[in-house]
């Protein structure tokens, strides 16, 4: 976004400095074949010709009068404006030169000194004004009775103007005047006003444009964010319709493992290989008997609830009802590795497998810790289970 704000702005600038200087050659092409100029002259060097015939000119240009045949000829050297053409008819002649006339002689231009714009004799030492970038100096004659001597002499460095009574009186660019006009000395100061003045605006122009931007960003993500959906902080409800027992679930649905680590903390965790997707419950400590439907869905992933005390889950198929769950107590859980759980089993006091099944077929499994070595001895049917110290299993 930026490229293209600083490329716009090139070519706003480009535009105004073309419309500021006017048309260019191929206008001023079109320009002359067309409207006034269409019947302009097609003499050389012509200013203006004669009305009605653009092969003879009327006034020619500076340096060039016109001939009987009605063309342009050049003036003599040095000559501005001439009546006749040659060198011998001149009227003014350009700077550098001066006018020389004689009873003998035509009027005609001769060179002034080197670096000499006026003069009124040709011939070193006799210049009235200097070019640019030269002083006039003046010197009094060797011998006496003589004219003095005019010539120009060069300026300091980097000195625009000076004359002869004031030394140098303007400087280049980021140069400064020295004391009574000796010459001139860089300035700094110049140097980083030109600097500011021209980096202020550009970075002030690029800032403004990033700021720009990042606030695009900024309200694209806040939009982004206001349409986008947000997770519900409660649990989802359970649908009782899904108890419906429809089918046997397979091997592959038995994967549901709830491992309680004290009363204060149940760990949930999930394994699925395929099939349809299990539910699992959590049960919060001091409901007895539980609610029926389980209070909440905990989602498929793996899942912590901090200060739930005792876990009940649930491996189901395919719209299976939950079954019972028989545990025996004698405090030692043997392993199992079956289809659909590929995680060895525990073989640790404490630990207390558990089978649950009934006629719509749900088969689930889940091991769960207590305190000790005591377990689940008892069923949990769906009206409410009844519960030993250790957990509380619901399949």
């Amino acid at each position: 976004m930026v490229r293209r704000l600083l490329l716009f702005a090139l070519v706003i600038a480009g535009a105004t400095a073309d419309a500021a200087a006017g048309p260019n050659t191929q206008q001023r092409r079109k320009q002359r074949g067309s409207g006034k100029n269409k019947n302009r002259c097609s003499v050389g060097r012509c200013k203006r010709c004669v009305r009605g015939d653009k092969n003879q000119c009327e006034v020619c240009h500076n340096g060039y009068a016109v001939t009987e045949e009605k063309q342009c000829a050049p003036c003599g050297q040095g000559c501005s404006l001439c009546h006749q053409a040659g060198p011998s008819s001149c009227d003014t002649c350009q700077k550098g030169y001066t006018l020389v006339t004689s009873f003998l002689e035509k009027p005609q231009c001769e060179k002034c000194a080197p670096h000499c714009d006026n003069c009124d004799t040709a011939g070193a030492g006799k210049c009235n004004e200097c070019k640019t970038r030269h002083m006039l100096t003046y010197t009094l004659p060797a011998e006496p009775g003589m004219p003095e001597i005019h010539e120009c002499v060069p300026c300091a460095e980097n000195c625009k103007s000076c004359s002869f009574e004031e030394g140098c009186t303007a400087c280049e660019l980021f140069f400064a005047l020295k004391p009574h006009g000796t010459g001139c000395a860089f300035s700094w100061w110049r140097l980083a006003l030109l600097l500011i003045c021209v980096f202020v605006p550009v970075g002030a122009c690029i800032f403004a444009c990033m700021w720009d931007e990042m606030a695009e960003n900024e309200r694209i993500r806040a939009r982004e964010a206001a349409t986008r959906p947000r997770p519900s902080s409660r649990l989802p409800s359970y649908d009782r319709s899904r108890d419906a027992a429809t089918s046997r679930p397979s091997e592959r649905d038995r994967t549901e493992v709830v491992r309680g680590e004290d009363e204060s903390k149940a760990q949930m965790r999930s394994r699925r290989s395929g099939g349809p997707k299990p539910l699992a419950h959590m049960l919060r400590e001091g409901s007895y008997p539980p609610a029926y439907p389980p209070a909440a869905d905990i989602p498929l992933a793996a899942a912590h609830e901090e200060d739930v005390g005792y876990a009940a889950a649930a491996a189901v198929g395919s719209r299976a009802p939950f079954g019972r769950a028989a545990a025996s107590d004698d405090g030692l859980g043997g392993g199992y590795d079956e289809p659909g759980y590929d995680e060895p089993g525990y073989d640790e006091p404490g630990y207390d497998d558990v089978h649950g099944s009934n006629d719509g077929g749900a088969v689930g499994r889940a091991r769960v810790q207590g305190r000790g070595a005591t377990g689940i001895d008892d069923l949990l049917q769906h009206e409410g289970p009844a519960v030993r110290k250790g957990a509380t299993l619901a399949a």
